[in-house]
């Protein structure tokens, strides 16, 4: 790596806490070689030019040389390795940021069974992902058996509990109908009672002047003119006034709206009643329009409809009217004639246990129908005996902004195969698309419920039914293009709240939203784009590239109108328009959003059995489902897309409310049924995360529990990374900390969760790594109490020393594969020309590019396409938010992002060669790890199949002059005993990433290191032609490890001066560590076996430790042995030697030598 990498690597090279700082490159433990100095190194060849460097022409160099040669060496090194106290053996330790799973939970296991940590092999396997997903790169959630480890984003807070339901629309006549709880109001029905009493109508109040203007008027589906016009005042209560709830509810709704809509009844009739026993009993007269109670009607003199006619009635003592606007009930609401309109006014409380606040804002689908066979013989106005009535087809374009006024139109929902991808839902065969048989009532916007009902208010569509009237259209092209309205989904969101729990904002551009039930695994939402404030750009920006900021929140839900007019601020249903909007929020398809299973059977005609469901009774109870099918029906619309709300359910069935007959919808076993959004009860689904590569990086199960009256409850985590969920009352959801910052967080100190997602500084960051337990680290107890039993029992096994091969460093050989990486010769705008590139047209959409050098260094894009030497990419950058801005000759990266380039083939048995030379690589064993990019591993809550390219590994063997294949036949020997985590290679050359992105390959040897301190290694492809690989094979580079660490401080026989040294070690502490002072202050712990031992010392905490433990050890492997030799006479020969006897010495000679026993394990 170059000096400027290391600045951009996204790493903590020196472990100071702070990431690629300016300089990072420049004195860091990580870059220095003694064998290839580079930058600013060089390494001291002798204690000669150590005191030429120093002391230069100082006239005392030669005092201090020879003052310096007793005390000091050039030589000093030695292997990380730790005392095995059952063994009685020196082992080697495991790399911390290369381990696989299967070593790290090995050695998890051995040190639990020296101290007793963890309670259970379940928080052992859980503790070991820790580990693996604290520091890999790809955010991806790593598994030992069934339990998951924890990555950066998380599940925080979720809102399933939405209060959502559905209502029959048709309307319900004042004189029977349903209890107050179902009873849907309908002005056509209230103004035209279904009753020939005409005391059930409206009495006119005030008949205006003749001789009005003539008008054009909409009548039956033809536009006519009537002569003149005049106006109408009708009373505001019946005739005869009603003494029960409906009617009462029926006068609250209408005045809370403040009266009758202007125009509701334009183009509808007003029958005025001639009194008893007359012929014609009606005479029906056209309206123009209305203004509230004041109707505006055409009349001809020389017609039925004449003002006389009109006053007479209006004068005698049957003084009463109706109005007809065309809309006819039957088990749906339906008109046949263009724009005529009619308003509903659903209750909010559809359950007596149920009490919604009011106020609350929903959003409302106005819902087709789908019967079979004739809605049955017409003969009343202004029909005459017509019977071809079918109710299969429909307008799909009508008015639902609830302004009779606006002659808008909007088009029916729909759904095709793009909208389908990732999930099992079908469209029928032969169809391009599936409508799904609802309208978004205007356009999603949020309703305000008031006095307990919310207002619908629609209008048919310009070419509904009888277009240009009666005579022109015929009565089954009319009815095939009728509009209807059976059924009202009335919706709340359901809301879902990540966290990032790591310093770094992650992009989660293309990550998929999945839902599995075991019957079904659908993907239920692609995250492309999300809508906040942006400080940057000072103001709202619907961002192409969204990210979750570090430790910020990020929103999921299926209506973000409502969302942001509950929780927003302002409440203008925009969500990102101010600066307390910050965080961003993704909209959920609505159509794809919840759980399906499949049907097996109907029964009792409101039943729904199901396949693979496992409920508690009424589990499902007052949730809503819809229906999908693969099928085409030529009798009726298909069921797809309707919706019911379930009043009763059991194990594997649920049920609607009594009078909904499924068969006479035409639902069919082999259906499937959608339980819309997330129950309110979770613990039976997986709802999961996944990455670009359909990885999975958060899940949960569980999410907590509310009861059916807790509408608008929340529950949120008690710990992010854990599964503890608490019910909350007042919902923590909010553009800004202040506001999202959950409720049930303990108070005072605690433990903050954290991922690095970057490698260990040390070993004693796995302080920092997440226990099972509520709020705990290995480090640090609850209320941010330090623990170290489990960090003193770990913390020996492993080191974070080694040699990191990267394939694109500078002076690499290298044979085969291609470079992920380029360099700018051509740029315009966001699209960038590359040097020398012969990719395939489109190989990096939806990859990322990633910028080494120039003004974006760093900047990661989300490419939206590719030719075989250009890249477009799209949006602003993370982590910055930068446009793109380069310059010729910048480099660059493309494929997940990462801090370091990759080369990758698609090619089978494609062999990449590369040769690092003067790595000073001293010629002993090493464990062999290789790094990639996992992006093909399937997983559910049931099955984990690793379809990544198959890759052999080969070493070069410089005695051979051969390669010999990983891993080694040598590899499975159990000569250092059975526990031995870098002997549980499987007997296989056929190596797979694991969703760490790396595998472990075994043991090389000496003479797979050349004279020149180098290796080489050969990566060949296979299996990247099957339909389940992503069809790339990569490398990003090759790890060695243990290795060489220099100039470690032995505490066993430092002096407290030389402990003193190290950083934070007082002169206290380093007079505790120097005597083996414990905590009862007895001189105990003496000689320290491993440097774990050093937590003991009085004083020392996980803190301190976590500073000092990658400049110690308990090992001193290079001893200088000063040997003195003399020859002597022994005068009177009695064996003693005593000058004052006469005894001589003859001769003297010493000699002082370095000795070395690195590799000297016992």
């Amino acid at each position: 790596m170059t000096e400027s990498e290391f600045q951009s690597d996204e790493i903590d090279n020196d472990g100071d806490g702070l990431i690629d700082e300016v300089d990072e490159g420049i004195d860091e433990p990580q870059e220095y070689n003694p064998l290839s100095p580079q930058w600013d190194d060089k390494a001291f060849s002798s204690i000669h030019e150590l005191t030429d460097t120093l002391l230069g022409n100082n006239k005392n160099k030669l005092k201090y040389y020879r003052y310096l040669r007793k005390y000091a060496t050039t030589e000093t090194h030695g292997r990380d390795i730790y005392w095995d106290e059952r063994d009685k053996t020196w082992k080697n330790q495991v790399n911390l940021n290369t381990a696989t799973k299967k070593q790290v939970h090995k050695i998890i296991k051995r040190a639990n069974e020296i101290s007793h940590f963890e309670p259970s092999s379940k928080n052992l396997r859980s503790l070991s992902a820790n580990i693996i997903d604290y520091h890999d790169e790809n955010n991806v959630l790593s598994t030992l058996g069934s339990d998951y480890g924890v990555e950066a984003v998380c599940f925080n807070e979720v809102m399933a509990n939405d209060g959502s339901y559905s209502l029959e629309a048709e309307g319900f006549q004042p004189i029977t109908g349903f209890d107050k709880y179902n009873y849907v109001h309908r002005l056509g029905i209230w103004y035209n009672v279904e009753d020939t009493s005409w005391k059930y109508g409206w009495p006119i109040k005030k008949v205006g002047q003749s001789g009005g203007q003539s008008a054009s008027v909409m009548t039956n589906g033809i536009t006519a003119r009537v002569p003149h016009t005049t106006t109408v005042e009708l009373k505001s209560d019946m005739v005869r006034v009603m003494h029960n709830f409906k009617y009462r509810d029926f006068k609250k709704v209408v005045n809370s709206m403040g009266g009758i809509p202007n125009d509701l009844w334009k183009n509808a009739w007003l029958k005025v009643y001639q009194g008893k026993n007359t012929h014609p009993e009606y005479i029906y007269y056209p309206i123009t329009g209305n203004n509230g109670n004041v109707l505006t009607v055409g009349y001809d003199d020389n017609s039925t409809y004449s003002y006389r006619s009109l006053t007479n009635a209006w004068r005698n003592k049957y003084n009463s009217t109706r109005i007809d606007n065309l809309w006819r009930p039957g088990w749906a609401a339906w008109s046949v004639f263009p724009e005529v309109s009619d308003y509903w006014f659903f209750p909010t409380q559809y359950d007596s246990a149920i009490k919604p606040r009011d106020n609350l804002y929903y959003y409302i689908y106005i819902g087709e129908q789908n019967f079979r066979g004739n809605i049955g013989n017409q003969n009343n106005f202004p029909f005459k005996n017509v019977n071809n009535t079918p109710w299969k087809g429909y307008n799909r374009f009508m008015d639902v902004d609830g302004d009779p006024q606006s002659g808008s139109e909007s088009e029916m929902i729909s759904i095709d195969k793009n909208d389908l991808k990732g999930t099992t839902m079908e469209i029928p065969q032969g169809k391009d698309k599936l409508d799904m048989l609802r309208w978004a009532y205007k356009d999603g916007k949020p309703i305000r419920s008031k006095n307990g009902f919310l207002t619908v208010g629609l209008t048919t569509g310009k070419k509904t039914g009888y277009v240009g009237g009666m005579k022109k259209t015929s009565d089954k092209t009319a009815f095939s293009n009728k509009n209807a309205f059976d059924v009202t989904y009335i919706m709340r969101p359901d809301i879902i709240e990540l966290i990032n729990i790591s310093d770094k904002p992650i992009s989660l551009r293309n990550w998929k939203v999945i839902i599995n039930t075991g019957s079904y695994a659908d993907q239920v939402g692609l995250i492309e784009n999300a809508t906040h404030y942006s400080s940057a750009r000072h103001g709202f920006y619907d961002d192409p590239n969204p990210s979750i900021p570090p430790n910020g929140y990020f929103y999921l839900t299926n209506n973000r109108q409502v969302f942001d007019t509950e929780y927003g601020t302002p409440k203008d249903s925009s969500w990102g328009t101010s600066a307390q909007e910050k965080y961003p929020c993704f909209e959920l398809p609505d159509v794809l959003w919840g759980v399906r299973y499949e049907i097996t059977a109907v029964k009792n005609n409101n039943k729904l059995v199901l396949k693979d469901a496992q409920w508690k009774k009424n589990q499902m109870k007052y949730e809503m489902v819809e229906i999908q099918s693969p099928r085409s029906y030529p009798d009726r619309n298909g069921p797809t897309g309707i919706r019911k709300s379930v009043y009763g359910s059991g194990r594997n069935w649920v049920e609607a409310q009594s009078f909904i007959n499924w068969n006479i919808d035409g639902v069919k076993p082999g259906d499937s049924v959608l339980i819309v959004g997330m129950p309110r009860e979770g613990g039976f689904l997986s709802m999961t995360l996944k990455n670009e590569y359909n990885q999975i990086v958060a899940r949960t199960v569980e999410y907590g529990s509310t009861e059916p009256s807790e509408m608008d409850f929340s529950t949120e985590k008690y710990d992010p990374t854990h599964y503890t969920w608490v019910k909350s009352a007042k919902p923590t959801f909010g553009g800004t900390e202040a506001k999202a910052h959950n409720h049930s967080f303990p108070r005072g100190k605690m433990v903050k969760p954290h991922i690095k997602n970057n490698p260990f500084s040390t070993i004693g960051e796995i302080q920092l790594v997440r226990k099972s337990e509520d709020w705990e680290n290995i480090g640090t107890k609850s209320k941010g109490k330090a623990g170290t039993r489990a960090l003193k029992a770990i913390a020996k096994f492993f080191t974070t020393a080694g040699v990191r091969l990267d394939p694109e460093e500078k002076d690499v050989h290298t044979i085969g594969w291609k470079p992920a990486f380029s360099t700018i010769t051509a740029h315009k705008g966001n699209r960038i020309t590359c040097a020398n590139a012969k990719w395939e047209p489109g190989i990096w959409k939806d990859q990322t590019l990633r910028m080494n050098s120039g003004n974006c260094k760093g900047q990661k894009f989300p490419v939206i396409s590719s030719t075989e030497n250009s890249i477009t990419v799209d949006g602003y950058s993370v982590p910055d938010g930068k446009q793109l801005m380069v310059n010729n000759g910048d480099k660059f990266s493309v494929g997940p992002g990462y801090a370091t380039s990759m080369f990758y083939t698609r090619k089978e048995n494609d062999d990449g060669i590369w040769e690092w030379k003067n790595k000073g690589l001293e010629r002993v064993d090493y464990g062999l790890y290789i790094y990639g990019l996992n992006d093909s591993i399937d997983t559910t809550e049931f099955l984990e199949e690793n379809n990544n390219a198959q890759l052999d590994i080969a070493v070069y063997n410089y005695k051979t002059k051969q390669f010999d294949s990983m891993p080694l036949s040598d590899n499975s020997s159990q000569d250092t005993g059975k526990d031995d985590p870098y002997n549980i290679v499987k007997n296989t050359h056929r190596h797979k990433y694991e969703k760490s992105d790396g595998f472990y390959c075994g043991v090389i040897h000496k003479e797979h290191i050349s004279p020149a301190h180098g290796i080489k290694i050969k990566v060949t492809s296979h299996n990247v032609n099957n339909s389940k690989c992503s069809g790339f094979a990569w490398f990003d580079y090759a790890y060695l490890t243990p290795g060489t660490v220099n100039g470690k401080i032995n505490i066993n026989t430092a002096s407290v001066r030389v402990l003193s040294a190290l950083n934070s070690i007082t002169s206290k502490l380093a007079h505790n560590i120097y005597y083996g002072i414990d905590n009862n202050g007895q001189k105990t712990l003496k000689p320290y076996k491993n440097i774990a031992s050093v937590l003991d010392v009085n004083g020392i905490t996980p803190e301190i430790f976590g500073k000092i433990c990658s400049l110690i050890t308990t090992r001193s492997d290079q001893f200088r042995i000063i040997v003195k030799a003399e020859s002597i006479s022994d005068k009177n020969n009695n064996g003693d030697f005593n000058l004052t006897e006469g005894d001589k010495i003859l001769a003297k000679s010493k000699i002082e030598r370095i000795i070395d026993r690195a590799d000297l394990f016992n």
